[in-house]
C-alpha cells in the first residue's frame, strides 16, 4: 500500500509543471500500451492463434477475450475500430473519445469532427469540463442522422382492401353498363318516335298543300 506520506516525499519537491508533464507522459504511454493491446488481440482473433492456448482451443474468441482479459465483445469491437482506422487520433485523444466519434458521427463527417476537436484542444490550454462540453457539441454537430424506420407493411390487410375496392369497382361498372343499356334503349325509342313524328308531319304538310291547291 502506498501511503500519503510516501507520495509527499516523492512529489512535494516538484513544481506543478513537472508533475503535469509526468502525468501527461504516463497518460500518453497508457494510450500507446492500450493500442498495442488491441493490436495484439486483433491479431490473435484474425489469425486464430488464441487457440494455441489449449484451455481455449474449442471456444470462440469472444469467450477467450472476456475470460483472459475481462474485455467484452462490444467494447473490443469499438476499440479495434478506433485503433485500426484512426491510430493517430487514438494517440492524441485516446480510444474512448475516438470510439465515441466513430459510433455517433456519420462516416463522411468523422474526419471533420476529429479536425474540429484538434482545433479545440490546440486553442484551449486548460478548461476542464468546459472543453469536454465543447467536444460534445462537436460530436452532436456531426452526429449521424438516425435511419428512417420503415413501418411494417400489413400485406394481408392491403390485399383485402384492394380486393374489396376491386369488387366494389366491378359492381359500379356493372351498374353503369346496365344504365348505358337502358339509356341506349330509350334513345332508340326516341329515334323511332322522332321518325314516326316526321312521317306524320310530312303527311300533314301534303294534305295542307293539296287543300290550298
Amino acid at each position: 500500500m502506498i501511503t500519503k506520506e510516501e507520495l509527499k516525499k516523492r512529489y512535494d519537491g516538484k513544481t506543478i509543471t513537472e508533475l503535469e508533464t509526468m502525468a501527461k507522459s504516463s497518460h500518453t504511454a497508457i494510450r500507446e500500451r492500450q493500442s498495442d493491446l488491441v493490436c495484439v488481440l486483433y491479431y490473435l482473433k484474425a489469425s486464430g492463434r488464441y487457440k494455441e492456448n489449449r484451455r481455449y482451443a474449442n471456444v470462440t474468441f469472444w469467450e477467450y477475450l472476456e475470460d483472459v482479459f475481462s474485455i467484452r465483445k462490444n467494447t473490443f469491437i469499438q476499440w479495434a475500430n478506433a485503433v485500426i482506422n484512426w491510430p493517430d487520433e487514438v494517440k492524441k485523444h485516446g480510444i474512448g473519445l475516438v470510439a465515441k466519434v466513430a459510433s455517433n458521427c456519420s462516416a463522411t463527417k468523422r474526419m471533420q469532427a476529429f479536425k474540429a476537436i484538434d482545433k479545440l484542444v490546440s486553442e484551449t490550454a486548460k478548461e476542464g469540463p468546459a472543453l469536454r462540453e465543447k467536444i460534445e457539441n462537436v460530436i452532436n454537430t456531426y452526429r449521424a442522422k438516425p435511419p428512417i424506420k420503415k413501418s411494417i407493411t400489413d400485406w394481408r390487410a392491403m390485399y383485402e382492401r384492394e380486393a374489396h375496392a376491386h369488387t366494389a369497382t366491378k359492381g359500379k361498372l356493372r351498374e353503369a353498363y346496365a344504365e348505358i343499356v337502358q339509356l341506349k334503349a330509350q334513345i332508340d325509342k326516341l329515334k323511332d318516335t322522332a321518325h314516326a313524328f316526321g312521317q306524320v308531319r310530312s303527311i300533314f304538310e301534303n294534305i295542307q298543300r293539296e287543300a290550298r291547291a
